[in-house]
């Protein structure tokens, strides 16, 4: 599917306004939704943005292989060893490429991500029904333990051998391997449960089998764009409803990063403003 957008739907598919966001927030709450600072137009998970050879290999196995083999000698409390997801979500987290993708429930966590950093670029929110995406594999949505989650996530670790054994052994049919499906995980760290975190995971791309290929109608799939000139508003709107790097991250790096801009911003001299009165 193809998301392109004339000057008429250019103009109605923009947020400029924290009131738009919230808009879209409650007029979609059944949808997760996912902010970047530059518009790409694509959704695709950063272990797949390059070519996948290697040294004579694949790029995502010996990342993920290696970050397993030498994880153990800086932090003991590790998944066990067969467990790829529990891998694939602590590679996440410390920012090594996998076939994840994050998202959120909370239109604001996403805007979030699309407003800071960039400040001269065009960002994006999109806006994807996980329930929707689901469907087309045959299913509506799963938990973390459910036999396609697992199956796709093995395959960053195993054979292909070996995987197509683990699909017999998981009764799983080929076909629906092929598309991307949305899972909820378990909230293992305290970022992800501050993020309301969401997940979709993703074998290869290939043959049209991407999340906005999948998708067709602005009911299971939308895009908003984030003016450049819009992202300070936005971001002062935000810092100003709580959603900061302090809350959303839930580190002291974060922590610090929040009070300097708090402590800056103050520096401006403004005046208070008189308080909104309704009706």
């Amino acid at each position: 599917m193809g998301l392109e957008m004339d000057s008429s739907e250019l103009a109605n598919r923009q947020i400029r306004t924290i009131e738009q966001a919230v808009t879209i927030g409650t007029k979609l709450p059944i949808s997760w939704f996912r902010g970047h600072s530059k518009s790409y137009g694509v959704l695709t998970p950063t272990v797949f943005r390059r070519p996948p050879a290697v040294r004579g290999g694949y790029r995502e196995y010996w990342l993920a292989e290696r970050f397993r083999l030498r994880a153990g000698a800086i932090q003991s409390n590790l998944p066990v060893w067969n467990d790829h997801l529990g891998w694939l979500l602590l590679m996440q987290h410390h920012g090594l490429p996998t076939r994840l993708l994050d998202w959120t429930e909370n239109i604001l966590t996403a805007l979030y991500f699309a407003v800071e950093g960039s400040p001269s670029e065009i960002g994006e929110v999109w806006c994807v029904r996980p329930d929707a995406l689901n469907n087309r594999s045959g299913y509506w949505l799963h938990s973390s333990d459910a036999s396609i989650v697992k199956y796709l996530a093995a395959g960053a670790f195993i054979t292909e051998s070996k995987i197509r054994r683990l699909g017999r052994d998981l009764n799983i049919q080929e076909p629906i391997t092929r598309n991307p499906v949305a899972f909820l995980p378990p909230l293992e760290f305290p970022r992800m449960s501050a993020q309301s975190s969401r997940f979709t995971i993703h074998p290869p791309p290939n043959g049209g089998n991407t999340i906005e290929n999948l998708l067709e109608v602005p009911r299971e799939i939308i895009r908003y764009l984030v003016p450049a000139d819009s992202k300070a508003a936005l971001s002062r709107d935000l810092m100003a409803l709580g959603v900061t790097a302090e809350t959303l991250f839930c580190s002291l790096d974060a922590l610090a990063t929040t009070i300097k801009i708090d402590v800056y911003d103050c520096d401006r001299g403004e005046s208070y403003p008189e308080p909104p009165v309704f009706g």
